[in-house]
């Protein structure tokens, strides 16, 4: 059985987004910046790409993020900082 990788690409739009305030303040940011090199990304199902992300000088909330494409189409990215939970939906346009 081939398996079919999952199409990220084009542009989206978001349609909902729950908590994302609360995890700018878990990071105490206004902005998120990701380097490769502090960072392990893997494919984790046929439709999901995640990464754990580690500072570089160790300190700060242990960070994650999940996008998935759902059988609807939908893309969820689902971000984290320590016990903080975003979520975000994304319809293609």
């Amino acid at each position: 059985m081939e398996r079919k990788i999952p199409d990220f690409a084009g542009t989206w739009k978001m349609k909902s987004s729950e908590n994302f305030e609360e995890l700018l303040k878990a990071l105490e940011t206004l902005s998120i910046r990701t380097f490769t090199s502090v960072r392990t990304t893997h494919w984790e199902t046929d439709s999901k790409i995640s990464c754990e992300q580690t500072l570089q000088k160790g300190e700060g909330p242990k960070t994650a993020w999940t996008r998935e494409i759902t059988n609807d189409g939908e893309l969820i990215l689902t971000m984290s900082a320590d016990d903080v939970v975003c979520t975000r939906v994304y319809v293609r346009e």
